[in-house]
C-alpha cells in the first residue's frame, strides 16, 4: 500500500511539473495578457520533418527522404481566454487523484514559472510514460550535452548488447487516454485541431540499416512565445494560432541477427565428439587513421557426436556492417563439402563466398520489420541462414572436442563465460 502511495504521488507531482513548465513565460499576471480568442475556429498544429531528412542524414541513408511519420496527438488539457489550463478528465483521472483529492489547477495556473529546454523534456518523457507509451530520450553525455561517441569494446571482445525497444501496434496508440489524432509529419497540412496542450509522440520508423525514434514533446494550441528566450518572438504577447513545429529525431543502430547451420554427414565415433567453430566479425565505419572499426567479434561452435543438423543463433549484430563469417575449425577427420548464404523472405544481400565461410558486404534488414514486433521482449529481425555441410575425409585425425568462450556486456564492462556448445547429434536444433 505504501508504495502504490509513493507512485500516486510521483504522478502527481509529474502532473504538477506538467502544468508549471506549460506557462513557461514569465509574465506578470496572467490578466495583463493579451486575452486568449477561444471563439476561434481555426486552430492548427503543423510538424515538419527537416530534421529527419538533413543532407549529413541523407548521405548515410537515402530512404529517409520517402519516410513517412506518423504522429499521435494526446490532450492533456483545455485553456481558456486568460491562457489557464485545465486538465481534461481522462488525464485528471490518470495522474491526479489522491486521496485527499485532485490536485488545484487554479492555484497552480497563478504561479509564475520559467523553465529549461531539458526540463521540457523531462517532462514529456513523464508524461509519455503516464500515458503508457514508450518515451524515448536524448542520448547525453556526463556534462548533459549531446553525444556521439560511441564505446568500442577491445578487439576480441566485441559483442553488443542489443539494445531493444518496445514500438505498440496503431490499436494500442489510439486507445490510450486523452487520444486525440493521428496527423502525418512533413506532408505540408495544417491540421485542425482543438485549443489546449498536447504531448505530440512520434511513432519510430525502421529502415533496413537504422532505427530512428522521436522525442516527445509539449505543445500549446495556440502557442504564446513572450518570454521565451530562444524565440523570436519573445517579446511579443500575441497568441499564435498556427502552430508549426518540427520532429526531433534520434537515430539508433539497428541489431540484425545470423543463424548458422551446421549439417555433418558420415560421423566417425573412432574420432570422438566433433567440435566445429565459427568466427563472426563485423565492420562498420573507419578511424580517422583509415583502418576499418571492429564493432562485433564472436566465436560459436556447434558439437556433434553422431550424424545430423545443428544450428545456433548469432545476435545483436550491428545493421549496415560488413561481416564475416568463417568456419575456423573442422579439424582432419571431416572436410566440408558445400555451404551457401540464404537470405530471409524480403532481404537482399550482397555476399562474396572465401575458402571458408561468406563476406556479407553490408548486413540489412527490412524497413517494415519492427512494425510486427509487437512484443518488448521481441527478438532482433532474423536477416540469414549462413549454412556449411561437412563430410567424413577419409583419415582420422585428433580428437576435435572444445570449449567456446563467449564475451557479453553486462553493466558496462565485458565479461566472459564458458558457452555450453549445441551437443549431440541427430535432428536437435538450438
Amino acid at each position: 500500500m505504501r508504495g502504490k502511495y509513493r507512485k500516486k504521488v510521483w504522478l502527481c507531482a509529474a502532473l504538477a511539473a506538467v502544468l508549471c513548465l506549460t506557462l513557461m513565460l514569465p509574465h506578470k499576471n496572467s490578466l495583463a495578457r493579451v486575452l486568449l480568442d477561444t471563439e476561434r475556429e481555426k486552430n492548427t498544429l503543423k510538424v515538419n520533418k527537416e530534421n529527419l531528412t538533413s543532407e549529413d542524414l541523407l548521405k548515410e541513408d537515402a530512404s529517409l527522404a520517402n519516410a513517412e511519420v506518423q504522429v499521435y496527438l494526446y490532450k492533456l488539457a483545455t485553456v481558456d481566454e486568460y491562457g489557464q489550463y485545465t486538465l481534461v478528465d481522462g488525464f485528471k483521472d490518470l495522474a491526479g487523484q489522491l486521496p485527499e483529492g485532485v490536485l488545484d489547477i487554479e492555484a497552480l495556473n497563478r504561479t509564475v514559472f520559467e523553465a529549461t529546454s531539458d526540463q521540457w523534456e523531462t517532462t514529456a518523457h513523464w508524461v509519455s510514460e503516464l500515458l503508457g507509451l514508450p518515451a524515448f530520450t536524448s542520448e547525453k553525455n556526463e556534462n548533459n550535452e549531446d553525444s556521439d561517441d560511441k564505446e568500442t569494446p577491445p578487439e576480441g571482445e566485441q559483442k553488443s548488447d542489443g539494445k531493444k525497444f518496445y514500438i505498440p501496434e496503431n490499436e494500442t496508440l489510439i486507445g490510450l487516454p486523452c487520444y486525440d489524432k493521428t496527423i502525418l509529419a512533413g506532408d505540408g497540412i495544417d491540421y485542425d485541431v482543438d485549443q489546449g496542450l498536447y504531448l505530440v509522440w512520434a511513432k519510430p520508423i525502421v529502415t533496413e540499416k537504422y532505427m530512428y525514434t522521436f522525442l516527445p514533446y509539449l505543445v500549446s494550441v495556440p502557442d504564446n512565445a513572450y518570454g521565451r528566450e530562444d524565440d523570436l518572438n519573445k517579446d511579443s504577447d500575441d497568441w499564435n494560432y498556427n502552430v508549426v513545429v518540427d520532429l526531433k529525431p534520434e537515430r539508433q543502430e539497428r541489431y540484425l541477427d545470423l543463424e548458422i547451420d551446421k549439417t555433418l554427414l558420415n560421423y566417425q565415433p573412432t574420432s570422438g565428439k566433433a567440435m566445429f567453430i565459427f568466427e563472426i566479425r563485423a565492420e562498420k565505419g573507419t578511424t580517422e587513421e583509415g583502418d576499418p572499426i571492429v564493432v562485433f567479434h564472436d566465436v560459436v561452435g556447434l558439437e556433434f557426436n553422431g550424424d545430423g543438423n545443428k544450428s545456433v543463433r548469432v545476435r545483436n549484430i550491428p545493421a549496415g556492417s560488413k561481416v564475416t563469417i568463417t568456419e575456423i575449425r573442422t579439424g582432419t577427420t571431416y572436410r566440408l563439402v558445400s555451404k551457401k548464404v540464404v537470405p530471409a523472405d524480403g532481404v537482399t544481400l550482397g555476399t562474396t563466398e572465401t575458402a571458408d565461410g561468406f563476406v556479407i558486404d553490408s548486413l540489412s534488414g527490412k524497413a517494415d520489420w519492427i512494425s510486427s514486433q509487437g512484443t518488448e521482449e521481441g527478438e532482433n529481425e532474423l536477416v540469414a541462414n549462413v549454412s556449411f555441410t561437412n563430410d567424413y575425409s577419409g583419415e582420422d585425425g585428433p580428437k576435435t572436442d572444445g570449449i567456446v568462450n563467449q564475451f557479453t556486456r553486462i553493466d558496462g564492462e565485458w565479461k566472459g563465460a564458458q558457452i555450453i556448445t549445441n551437443q549431440g547429434g541427430g535432428a536437435a536444433n538450438e
